[in-house]
């Protein structure tokens, strides 16, 4: 055979070794647009713990039915008995909440939008120490829209970093579990108490922001003022108009505001020790109910598995009781868990 029929050996060497160049250059990631800096190694616990996007990676806008996170800095680590979770604790009687926030619709890009609705049924012991609270319940619903405006977040406070806002509609209903008159779990009503158990319908304003400290620490702050409807008529001095509003609607209040902060510490992805506080002031519509308060210290580990957010916790909380024990004025220590989907 002629020496034509064989390529040049020359050549072969050159054509293997353009192949295994490419298959090289094929296997090695490419590198981040210098626009776009990666986030620093101890950053990304903290962003994968706390569900944040990575920056630089915005989905475009679309909608999306059933996104499965309602909020961007969501309920799960914060103090207060309302938020929306699956919650037992005991000390020195039991209370049992379950609850859940669902996101039903969201819309992301710089600027997310979220629609979600929350439900919760708390059930609480006034007078019994056994394991199961059957006295007292309450029943609360809500519906939240929030905007979080995760690209400003994300260049101003880290990869974790978030910066929301949300106006909601709410409703609580408070009722006393046992019917016998011999056997009330709550005292008859007293000059100065709090009507309906503190419950109402309200109009909800919040703002909430979670910036990292150092690395693997984040800090999470939430305003909230609920505004019950029968206080709308007391912006102009209608007394007797509220006074109207309040026996329809059942307003205990007349507005609540509240402040949440939660410090966390993130070692893994899948564990932060955490530390919150809750403090919410109550101002009752009647004129003859005395002002309150309701303050939570809440320390616990959040464990994240492939169900949600488990946290065992001790707590610490003072002032008005929940629902109908609103009147009822104590320091309550307890131990419990709670659990968010």
């Amino acid at each position: 055979m002629s020496r034509a029929a064989h390529p040049p050996r020359g050549a072969a060497v050159l054509l293997l070794a353009a192949l295994l160049g490419a298959g090289a250059a094929h296997a090695q990631p490419a590198s981040q647009p210098a626009s776009q800096p990666a986030s620093p190694p101890a950053a990304q616990p903290v962003a994968a713990a706390a569900g944040a996007v990575p920056a630089g990676e915005l989905p475009v806008h679309r909608w999306v039915w059933l996104p499965g996170a309602p909020r961007a800095l969501p309920w799960s680590r914060s103090a207060s008995r309302d938020a929306p979770v699956f919650e037992y604790a005991y000390g020195p009687r039991a209370q049992l909440s379950l609850g859940h926030d669902l996101g039903v619709v969201e819309r992301r890009g710089a600027v997310t939008f979220r629609l979600s609705v929350a439900a919760l049924a708390a059930l609480e012991d006034s007078r019994g120490h056994g394991p199961l609270p059957l006295e007292v319940g309450r029943l609360r619903a809500g519906l939240a829209a929030t905007w979080s405006f995760d690209r400003l977040a994300q260049r101003r406070l880290g990869p974790a970093g978030v910066l929301e806002v949300g106006l909601g509609l709410g409703v609580e209903r408070a009722r006393a579990l046992v019917a016998s008159e011999t056997d009330r779990p709550v005292p008859a009503a007293r000059p100065g108490d709090i009507p309906f158990g503190g419950g109402g319908n309200w109009l909800a304003v919040d703002a909430a922001v979670r910036l990292a400290l150092r690395p693997r620490w984040t800090l999470s702050i939430r305003v909230v003022e609920r505004i019950c409807w029968s206080a709308w008529p007391l912006i102009g001095g209608a007394r007797a108009a509220s006074d109207v509003v309040a026996d329809f609607t059942g307003d205990g209040l007349a507005h609540a505001p509240s402040l949440d902060v939660t410090l966390a510490w993130t070692p893994r992805p899948w564990l932060w020790p955490l530390l919150s506080a809750f403090a919410e002031g109550l101002f009752p519509q009647d004129q003859s109910a005395d002002a309150s308060y309701f303050v939570r210290g809440l320390l616990g580990v959040g464990l994240r598995g492939a169900a949600g957010v488990t946290i065992p916790f001790v707590s610490l909380d003072a002032g008005s009781g929940k629902g109908l024990l609103v009147n009822r004025h104590e320091v309550r220590f307890s131990a419990g868990v709670r659990h968010a989907f």
